[in-house]
């Protein structure tokens, strides 16, 4: 049957077995061509893949354009920022050269180059052939005046130092004067009133401020004066007659005791070391008492100014007894003969009851083991306080007998004026005054210079 079956398929089929096998070969072809062939629909989705292929790509490119313009700008702002800060280095560059030049510091240097071509003129071949010429070296020998500049401050002393000092207080009192009295063509009352209160304002102090303009009164009706102009040159009349005479320090038997009293931070220390310094450059044998046992550290920075005005000083251990301090000094002191024993004390302000127990017991000491010697009491007074120094010096006034001011940082201040106030009010007069930070900036105090500089125009 199965025999019979398979027959009956074949004769069904009616081809022969190897066109059959041919048949179907050529159907499997076209069976493999059709899917190479895409419907429509696929068709329209491979074109919307390909757009959509284009969008992103482009999209790509945009991004990589913003991205390449970002980076740009980025350069040209560092490049601007270079440009700017090369530009301020520039007006840096500038400034400096300008503040130099006015200092004369480059207008040295650049002189010296033309000094140093002048004997390129000397070797001119003509010139060689005579002796007698090349003996002009003689002119070289102007560095001589060249050592003249190293003396001129000496000879200038004092004014050249405490008009430098006084630049400040000079621009601010002495231009709101003028201001005044050029805003008035009489002289009346309200010209008054306006001098007054500039006085006031420029740390003249309020008695002395009215004491002045009283005296201005009575000076302008007496003299007849009518032009406001003259006006400054009576106030600077009235001020060098309110400072009075020149005081200043005495050693008039050996040893010669100077107690330094003051608040701290006044600059106390510095004025020892620098009064130290003078000293000794005067020839004097100066001992130094380190009193001031009360606050921390005092004794080393006293040790330091004494070792560098190369003087001698007795001290004890911090919070000891100044009395005991200074007992021991005036023996070292007489037993050194020494011209100058300085005294340094503590300054505590704050509780006048201690302070004034401490320096009467300093004082019993002082009049029992240096009976007869003379006694300097010099307050240490801060100029840039102002008016708030003229009321430690009231204060002090009532707890020591005060025979002399050192007024300190004079140079960094626009408050000079209180030295007017404290000698016309208190009527202490200032011995000393620090003009500057170097060891041989303290120098006596000259009221007729300090008036002169104070009303005198500036040297350029």
């Amino acid at each position: 049957m199965g025999l019979f079956g398979k027959k009956n398929k074949n004769k069904e089929k009616g081809v022969p077995f190897w066109k059959r096998n041919k048949q179907k070969q050529e159907e499997e072809l076209v069976q493999e061509e059709l899917p190479e062939r895409e419907s429509p629909a696929e068709e329209s989705d491979r074109a919307f893949a390909g757009e959509e292929e284009d969008i992103a790509a482009a999209a790509i490119r945009e991004q990589e354009a913003q991205e390449q313009d970002e980076v740009e700008k980025a350069r040209l702002a560092a490049q601007a920022v270079v440009e700017e800060s090369e530009q301020h280095q520039e007006a840096i560059a500038l400034a400096r050269q300008a503040a130099l030049e006015a200092a004369g510091i480059l207008k040295s240097e650049e002189s010296k180059p033309e000094e140093e071509t002048e004997p390129e003129e000397e070797t001119e071949p003509e010139e060689e052939t005579e002796p007698e010429e090349e003996s002009e070296p003689e002119e070289e020998t102007e560095p001589e005046e060249e050592t003249e500049p190293e003396e001129q401050p000496e000879k200038k002393g004092f004014f050249a130092k405490i008009r430098d000092g006084l630049r400040k207080t000079k621009d601010a009192m002495m231009s709101r004067m003028q201001q005044v009295l050029n805003g008035f063509t009489k002289i009346d009352d309200d010209l008054f009133d306006e001098l007054e209160e500039t006085m006031i304002t420029s740390d003249l102090g309020p008695e002395t401020s009215v004491e002045i303009c009283e005296t201005l009164r009575k000076r302008v009706k007496e003299r007849g004066v009518k032009d406001p102009q003259e006006i400054m040159g009576m106030i600077q009349e009235i001020i060098a007659e309110m400072l009075g005479e020149d005081q200043t320090l005495e050693y008039p038997t050996k040893p010669t005791i100077v107690m330094v009293i003051g608040v701290n931070g006044a600059g106390k220390t510095t004025t020892i070391g620098k009064l130290c310094h003078q000293l000794k450059g005067e020839g004097k044998k100066v001992l130094v008492a380190a009193a001031d046992t009360f606050r921390a550290a005092a004794i080393d920075q006293l040790e330091v100014w004494t070792q560098r005005a190369g003087v001698d000083i007795v001290k004890h251990a911090e919070g000891s007894d100044p009395a005991s301090v200074v007992y021991d000094a005036i023996d070292a002191a007489k037993a050194r003969g020494c011209d100058v024993l300085i005294c340094d004390t503590a300054g505590r302000l704050h509780n006048k009851k201690n302070l004034m127990q401490e320096l009467a017991k300093i004082n019993r000491i002082i009049e029992t083991r240096a009976e007869g010697c003379h006694r300097e009491i010099l307050l240490v007074l801060d100029a840039t306080t102002g008016q708030n120094a003229v009321n430690q010096a009231r204060l002090f006034q009532e707890v020591a007998d005060i025979s002399g001011i050192v007024l300190t940082k004079l140079d960094g201040t626009a408050k000079g004026g209180i030295i007017v106030s404290i000698r016309n009010e208190l009527g202490i007069p200032v011995k000393l005054v620090g003009v500057g930070e170097k060891i041989d900036d303290l120098q006596p105090f000259h009221a007729q210079d300090f008036v002169r500089a104070l009303f005198e125009p500036t040297e350029e």
